[in-house]
């Protein structure tokens, strides 16, 4: 599973892809941030998080995301 950092588009959105490399499947996700103190922490702990995602259950993180 590998993380890419897309951009912040209005200082507050910040959007991610994720590409599986087992199942060949893109996941876009993003979190709309309040404040620069949130944004820190938020970032750090969406960094944490993702790299703890493993290909074996993208299509169940995938799918919970959408939900």
């Amino acid at each position: 599973m590998s993380v890419t950092k897309m951009f912040y588009d209005d200082g507050l959105r910040l959007d991610y892809s994720l590409f599986c490399e087992t199942h060949f499947e893109h996941i876009f996700f993003g979190y709309h941030l309040s404040d620069l103190a949130i944004r820190k922490f938020r970032f750090n702990e969406i960094e944490r998080k993702f790299e703890e995602v493993k290909c074996a259950n993208c299509c169940e993180f995938n799918n919970d995301r959408m939900a």
